[in-house]
């Protein structure tokens, strides 16, 4: 039950990792594995955290509450503004399609940012300073 509980920052913890990554049969090999690591490991960190959310009143108890805590906080106003901002830009883009997935090469695009923004998110809400300790 502990190990459920805590799989969203462990498996957050291995982005850490990233750097070391290199797929060797694509084209980028220094890039995309990067990029689609980052993905992967970011829509389990959702997946399982919305499980804890919806089946778990003390993570439900303790999200909501670190959530209200850095909603106030400038940076975190600042970059949801920006990612406003970023989403709208998508609508008058000269070429939608590159501008919503982004070209593999360099892993931008919305879908992109949308990913990133996901990680400041969840390790702004899950991590404590424990485990920035341990991810830096």
């Amino acid at each position: 039950m502990k190990f459920i509980k805590n799989l969203p920052t462990t498996l957050m913890l291995l982005l850490a990792f990233v750097p070391l990554i290199m797929a060797g049969g694509v084209f980028f090999p220094y890039i995309s594995g990067k990029v689609f690591f980052i993905r992967a490991i970011m829509t389990l960190v959702v997946l399982f955290s919305t499980y804890l959310f919806l089946f778990y009143e003390d993570f439900r108890a303790s999200f909501i509450e670190k959530f209200n805590f850095i909603k106030k906080d400038s940076v975190f106003i600042s970059l949801s503004v920006y990612f406003l901002f970023f989403t709208i830009s998508i609508i008058f883009a000269f070429d939608r399609t590159r501008a919503f997935w982004g070209e593999v090469e360099r892993g931008e695009g919305f879908l992109g940012f949308f990913f990133l923004f996901l990680f400041f998110l969840f390790s702004s809400v899950l991590f404590d300073k424990k485990n920035w300790i341990t991810f830096f």
